[in-house]
C-alpha cells in the first residue's frame, strides 16, 4: 500500500518531515529528537538536504504516531541515506537494512555524530547505540 505525498517540505526534526499537510516520518533511520543533545543539529542537517525544493515520498504505511512512513527524495538524493552517509542519523535495521552500509561508512569517517567528542551526546539519546 504505497502513496506518494509531493511537496515543499517543513523539517519538524531530523527524521520528520511536514509535506502538503501530511507529516512523514523517514523510514529505516533515526535521527537523534528535539531535545536530545544533537537534534538541532540533526534538524538542520536535514533542512540544508531538502532546502526549499519538492521533495516526492513513496510512503510505505503509516506508524504509531499516524504519521506515513516513507522513503523521500529531493530529486536523485535519497533523504534518509543522505542523513546517514553525514552521520546524523542511524540506520535502523528493525525498518530496513537499506542504509546499514552508510551508516558504517560514516561512522569509519567519523562525520556527524560519530565524530570525536561526540560519546557522551550520543550515549544520553533514547535509542543509544
Amino acid at each position: 500500500m504505497a502513496a506518494d505525498i509531493r511537496g515543499r517540505a517543513r523539517v519538524i526534526d531530523g527524521d520528520g518531515l511536514a509535506i502538503a499537510g501530511e507529516s512523514v516520518r523517514l523510514l529505516a533511520i533515526d535521527a537523534p529528537e528535539r531535545g536530545e543533545p544533537l537534534g538541532r543539529r540533526a534538524r538542520r542537517e536535514l533542512e540544508e538536504i531538502v532546502g526549499r525544493a519538492i521533495v516526492a515520498c513513496q510512503a510505505q504505511g503509516r506508524d504509531r504516531y499516524g504519521r506515513a512512513v516513507a522513503v523521500c527524495h529531493r530529486g536523485p538524493i535519497d533523504v534518509g541515506q543522505e542523513m546517514v552517509r553525514r552521520g546524523w542519523a542511524r540506520a535502523w535495521a528493525r525498518y530496513g537494512r537499506q542504509y546499514l552500509d552508510d551508516e558504517a561508512a560514516a561512522r569509519a569517517a567519523r562525520r556527524g555524530m560519530w565524530a570525536p567528542g561526540m560519546e557522551r551526546a550520543r550515549a544520553s539519546r533514547r535509542h543509544p547505540e
